[in-house]
């Protein structure tokens, strides 16, 4: 599936995937052409909250992947922690009530202070960024997603307060872009010197 990858310090991969089926089967093939190893030989397994881990010799190396719809982004990175979320557009009705909800006061005006046709947008752009995030921390979504803030900043994305947990908002890089008629995504990342290591 061919689409321009955004200019990250991760190598990135958008495939057609089945709905509802896992990722990492088609995610093990790509990391073991791009790290030189077989299948037998890729140390991939999962942290108790079931993040993907790479372990020796690759633990230099993060990744992660999303599928939603009838894709699937996958991300490997060197010397970074990184998360990556993928959500297809598609209808939100209740995007307002979800927002106000679970998401930090701050990030739930700057949404109702806009047009009422781009609250869904927003919305979806906000929890892609909060999902990649957390998923690179390696708590996921139960971390919770009152717990780290997102304000708009040049039309991007930007951390601009979080729990401690999380080291600095300054650590944290967010991308976002459209890899694919009506799909959304974004990438986290932060280096590995800057907080704690992957989980």
């Amino acid at each position: 599936m061919p689409f321009t990858p955004p200019p990250t310090p991760a190598r990135l991969w958008l495939l057609p995937h089945p709905r509802r089926g896992r990722g990492e089967p088609a995610a093990r093939p790509l990391l073991c052409e791009a790290l030189a190893c077989s299948d037998e030989q890729l140390p991939l397994h999962r942290s108790l909250q079931g993040r993907p881990l790479l372990g020796p010799p690759y633990e230099r190396f993060d990744t992660g992947w999303s599928h939603s719809g009838e894709a699937l982004l996958l991300a490997l990175g060197e010397s970074i922690q990184l998360g990556v979320d993928l959500e297809q557009v598609r209808p939100r009705p209740r995007a307002r009530e979800l927002a106000r909800r679970f998401f930090h006061a701050d990030e739930v005006r700057w949404l109702e202070a806009g047009a009422a046709d781009a609250m869904e947008s927003s919305f979806l752009r906000l929890w892609c960024a909060k999902e990649a995030l957390l998923k690179a921390h390696g708590q996921g979504l139960s971390f919770g997603l009152d717990k780290l803030v997102f304000a708009e900043q040049q039309n991007t994305m930007k951390l601009v307060a979080c729990d401690a947990a999380l080291g600095a908002p300054d650590d944290w890089t967010v991308h976002e872009w459209t890899p694919l008629d009506g799909y959304r995504a974004a990438l986290a990342w932060r280096p590995l010197t800057a907080g704690a290591g992957a989980v």
